[in-house]
Protein backbone atom coordinates (compact mmCIF):
# COMPACT_ATOMS: atom_id res chain seq x y z
CA UNK A 1 0.00 0.00 0.00
CA UNK A 2 2.73 2.23 0.71
CA UNK A 3 4.72 1.16 -2.60
CA UNK A 4 1.20 2.04 -4.08
CA UNK A 5 1.01 5.63 -2.79
CA UNK A 6 4.85 6.53 -3.52
CA UNK A 7 4.35 5.62 -7.07
CA UNK A 8 1.21 7.62 -7.61
CA UNK A 9 2.80 10.87 -5.36
CA UNK A 10 5.82 10.08 -7.62
CA UNK A 11 3.44 10.09 -10.68
CA UNK A 12 2.16 13.19 -9.80
CA UNK A 13 5.26 14.81 -9.23
CA UNK A 14 6.45 13.72 -12.82
CA UNK A 15 3.41 15.12 -14.11
CA UNK A 16 3.48 18.35 -11.38
CA UNK A 17 6.77 18.51 -13.20
CA UNK A 18 6.14 18.27 -17.16
CA UNK A 19 3.30 20.75 -16.72
CA UNK A 20 5.54 23.58 -14.63
CA UNK A 21 8.44 22.89 -17.41
CA UNK A 22 5.60 23.45 -20.25
CA UNK A 23 4.54 26.71 -18.25
CA UNK A 24 7.80 28.02 -17.80
CA UNK A 25 8.51 27.61 -21.36
CA UNK A 26 5.14 29.57 -22.33
CA UNK A 27 6.14 32.37 -20.18
CA UNK A 28 9.46 32.35 -21.68
CA UNK A 29 7.98 32.68 -24.76
CA UNK A 30 5.52 35.14 -24.18
CA UNK A 31 8.17 37.85 -22.28
CA UNK A 32 10.45 37.00 -25.47
CA UNK A 33 7.19 37.71 -27.50
CA UNK A 34 6.53 40.62 -25.70
CA UNK A 35 9.78 42.11 -25.30
CA UNK A 36 9.79 41.84 -29.23
CA UNK A 37 6.78 43.92 -29.67
CA UNK A 38 7.72 46.69 -27.00
CA UNK A 39 10.27 47.92 -30.05
CA UNK A 40 7.03 48.44 -32.69
CA UNK A 41 5.19 49.80 -30.04
CA UNK A 42 7.42 52.47 -29.25
CA UNK A 43 7.57 53.00 -33.35
CA UNK A 44 3.78 52.75 -33.52
CA UNK A 45 3.66 55.50 -30.93
CA UNK A 46 6.29 57.66 -32.29
CA UNK A 47 4.70 57.86 -35.33
CA UNK A 48 1.22 58.76 -34.73
CA UNK A 49 2.80 61.11 -31.89
CA UNK A 50 5.04 63.15 -35.17
CA UNK A 51 1.58 63.02 -37.16
CA UNK A 52 -0.39 64.50 -34.31
CA UNK A 53 2.17 67.18 -34.26
CA UNK A 54 2.47 68.24 -37.85
CA UNK A 55 -1.66 68.39 -37.97
CA UNK A 56 -1.63 70.61 -35.26
CA UNK A 57 0.93 72.91 -36.28
CA UNK A 58 -0.72 73.23 -40.04
CA UNK A 59 -4.03 74.49 -37.53
CA UNK A 60 -1.73 76.95 -35.73
CA UNK A 61 -0.69 78.39 -39.11
CA UNK A 62 -3.91 78.40 -40.66
CA UNK A 63 -4.83 80.52 -37.31
CA UNK A 64 -2.76 82.93 -37.37
CA UNK A 65 -3.22 83.71 -41.66
CA UNK A 66 -6.99 84.14 -40.59
CA UNK A 67 -6.05 86.25 -37.73
CA UNK A 68 -3.90 88.18 -40.60
CA UNK A 69 -6.16 88.45 -43.08
CA UNK A 70 -9.21 89.56 -40.36
CA UNK A 71 -6.91 92.25 -38.77
CA UNK A 72 -5.91 93.51 -42.86
CA UNK A 73 -9.38 93.61 -43.49
CA UNK A 74 -10.34 95.48 -40.41
CA UNK A 75 -7.86 98.14 -41.47
CA UNK A 76 -9.13 98.47 -45.00
CA UNK A 77 -12.51 99.00 -43.87
CA UNK A 78 -11.08 101.41 -41.59
CA UNK A 79 -9.34 103.25 -43.88
CA UNK A 80 -12.48 103.47 -46.19
CA UNK A 81 -14.91 104.78 -43.73
CA UNK A 82 -12.42 107.74 -42.67
CA UNK A 83 -11.91 108.69 -46.53
CA UNK A 84 -15.82 108.38 -47.21
CA UNK A 85 -16.38 110.57 -43.87
CA UNK A 86 -13.69 113.25 -45.03
CA UNK A 87 -15.52 113.33 -48.07
CA UNK A 88 -18.62 113.82 -46.03
CA UNK A 89 -18.20 115.90 -43.95
CA UNK A 90 -15.94 118.49 -46.45
CA UNK A 91 -19.30 118.59 -48.77
CA UNK A 92 -21.83 118.77 -46.06
CA UNK A 93 -20.06 120.99 -43.88
CA UNK A 94 -20.28 124.48 -45.70
CA UNK A 95 -22.28 126.06 -48.67
CA UNK A 96 -18.77 126.12 -50.73
CA UNK A 97 -20.88 123.04 -53.13
CA UNK A 98 -23.71 125.23 -53.08
CA UNK A 99 -22.41 128.68 -54.17
CA UNK A 100 -19.78 126.86 -57.09
CA UNK A 101 -23.10 125.22 -58.42
CA UNK A 102 -24.87 128.85 -58.61
CA UNK A 103 -22.10 129.68 -61.67
CA UNK A 104 -23.18 127.13 -63.76
CA UNK A 105 -24.79 129.72 -66.18
CA UNK A 106 -21.99 132.40 -65.79
CA UNK A 107 -20.49 132.57 -69.09
CA UNK A 108 -16.93 134.20 -67.01
CA UNK A 109 -16.73 130.96 -64.77
CA UNK A 110 -14.01 128.38 -65.28
CA UNK A 111 -13.45 126.91 -61.78
CA UNK A 112 -13.80 127.19 -58.37
CA UNK A 113 -11.01 127.71 -55.92
CA UNK A 114 -10.24 124.49 -53.47
CA UNK A 115 -11.50 123.86 -50.16
CA UNK A 116 -9.54 121.31 -48.17
CA UNK A 117 -10.57 119.32 -45.25
CA UNK A 118 -8.29 117.45 -42.81
CA UNK A 119 -9.43 115.10 -39.99
CA UNK A 120 -7.41 113.39 -37.54
CA UNK A 121 -8.97 110.56 -34.69
CA UNK A 122 -7.04 108.20 -32.91
CA UNK A 123 -7.14 105.59 -35.59
CA UNK A 124 -6.45 107.69 -38.81
CA UNK A 125 -5.72 110.41 -40.63
CA UNK A 126 -8.05 111.75 -43.65
CA UNK A 127 -7.80 114.61 -45.71
CA UNK A 128 -10.59 116.09 -48.71
CA UNK A 129 -10.17 118.15 -50.88
CA UNK A 130 -13.03 119.57 -53.37
CA UNK A 131 -13.11 120.84 -56.77
CA UNK A 132 -15.33 122.76 -59.20
CA UNK A 133 -14.75 122.71 -62.90
CA UNK A 134 -16.68 124.62 -65.31
CA UNK A 135 -17.06 122.12 -68.66
CA UNK A 136 -18.74 122.65 -71.63
CA UNK A 137 -19.91 119.69 -74.24
CA UNK A 138 -20.18 121.06 -77.56
CA UNK A 139 -23.08 120.06 -80.11
CA UNK A 140 -25.60 118.68 -77.43
CA UNK A 141 -27.55 121.80 -77.11
CA UNK A 142 -31.01 121.77 -78.86
CA UNK A 143 -31.00 125.04 -79.12
CA UNK A 144 -27.41 126.59 -78.97
CA UNK A 145 -24.43 125.32 -81.41
CA UNK A 146 -22.18 126.25 -78.61
CA UNK A 147 -23.02 123.04 -76.46
CA UNK A 148 -24.23 122.10 -72.63
CA UNK A 149 -22.32 123.73 -69.90
CA UNK A 150 -21.55 121.38 -66.91
CA UNK A 151 -20.21 122.24 -62.75
CA UNK A 152 -18.11 119.07 -62.54
CA UNK A 153 -17.76 119.05 -58.73
CA UNK A 154 -15.59 116.66 -57.14
CA UNK A 155 -14.83 115.50 -53.88
CA UNK A 156 -11.65 113.96 -53.67
CA UNK A 157 -10.63 112.15 -50.30
CA UNK A 158 -7.90 109.54 -48.73
CA UNK A 159 -6.84 108.07 -45.57
CA UNK A 160 -4.51 106.80 -43.74
CA UNK A 161 -4.71 104.01 -40.68
CA UNK A 162 -2.14 104.28 -38.36
CA UNK A 163 -0.84 100.69 -39.57
CA UNK A 164 -0.39 101.89 -42.93
CA UNK A 165 -3.31 101.21 -44.71
CA UNK A 166 -4.36 103.97 -47.30
CA UNK A 167 -7.50 104.14 -49.30
CA UNK A 168 -8.59 107.06 -52.16
CA UNK A 169 -11.60 107.54 -52.62
CA UNK A 170 -13.02 110.23 -55.44
CA UNK A 171 -16.48 111.23 -55.74
CA UNK A 172 -18.31 113.12 -58.60
CA UNK A 173 -21.15 115.57 -58.65
CA UNK A 174 -22.32 117.61 -61.76
CA UNK A 175 -24.92 120.38 -62.31
CA UNK A 176 -26.20 120.97 -65.76
CA UNK A 177 -26.86 124.33 -66.96
CA UNK A 178 -28.46 126.00 -70.32
CA UNK A 179 -24.84 126.64 -71.28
Amino acid sequence: MHTARNQHTARNQHTAHKQHTAHQRQTAHIQHSAHKQQGVVLIVGLLILISLTLLSGGGVNTSIMNERLASNAHSVNQSFQSAESAGTFAVNQTGWMNQALTYVDDPSFTAWIKYDVDLHDDVSTATATLSADKVIVPGYSADNEAGVSYIQVQADSSATVHNGVLTRLIQGFVAIGAG
